[in-house]
């Protein structure tokens, strides 16, 4: 009977397609089954995923060449140090990852800016700019979004207060919201609605409009001819 131990596999690697949010390899993610993948000795059998916050979260075969590739399980937020372990092996060096499954807090209701508030008042939202500007307070670091009636118009990645540039908006009543995605792609509840309307129709006249029959002098009071000034 051989006491060799055996090596240590490679550490695991989260796949881009479990790594959620704005990048797929910060490692930072709210995929609930995140798959894992690695290498370790061929011929040296079944592989044991671990997490030191949650223990055990996985196992799978590796094939002829060593390669395995598992889906973890019970995986709860925080900060975790996942390793690989074959057997009696020691356990892999450390991948760390974030899971993150906590949606980002909604930002303040959109405000147009008066730039934006076309006609007779800046501050009615009743306007013909049909690219208005807004502002919106959210929290730093996650990406503010504008929507229009459900529909995502504009974004950015917060830096506090933000200004927000809507893409062309058509004739009507529209109700701007925002939400906040974080790094994680964690979508939050979004804001409250400011209702805008949006009038780009030039103003109409009556049709036959005429002058009164009281102010149209000379021999016919219906001939809208008059000496009144």
């Amino acid at each position: 009977i051989s006491g060799t131990v055996p090596p240590n596999p490679g550490p695991p690697d989260l796949l881009p397609g479990s790594d959620t949010g704005f990048s797929n390899t910060d490692n930072l993610t709210n995929a609930t089954s995140p798959q894992f993948t690695g290498e370790a000795l061929p011929g040296g059998g079944a592989v044991s995923l671990y997490s030191n916050i949650n223990g055990l979260i996985g196992s799978g075969p590796t094939d002829a060449n060593g390669f395995w590739t598992i889906t973890a399980g019970g995986l709860s937020d925080g900060v975790h140090n996942i390793t690989v372990r074959q057997g009696t092996s020691p356990d892999s060096d450390p991948l760390v990852v974030t899971i993150d499954y906590t949606p980002p807090p909604a930002p303040n209701v959109p405000d147009l800016f008066a730039a934006s508030d076309s006609g007779t008042s800046n501050t009615d939202n009743l306007t013909n700019v049909t690219t208005p500007s807004f502002t919106v307070v959210s929290q730093a670091g996650n990406r503010v979004e504008l929507l229009a009636d459900t529909t995502v118009v504009a974004s950015l990645i917060s830096t506090g207060t933000n200004t927000l540039v809507s893409s062309a908006l058509t004739d009507g009543n529209r109700s701007i919201a925002a939400r906040c995605v974080d790094p994680a792609g964690n979508i939050g509840t979004p804001s409250g609605v400011l209702p805008v309307t949006i009038d780009t129709l030039p103003a109409s006249y009556p049709l036959n409009m005429r002058i009164t029959a009281a102010t149209d002098t000379g021999a016919s009071n219906a001939d809208n001819v008059t000496n009144n000034i």
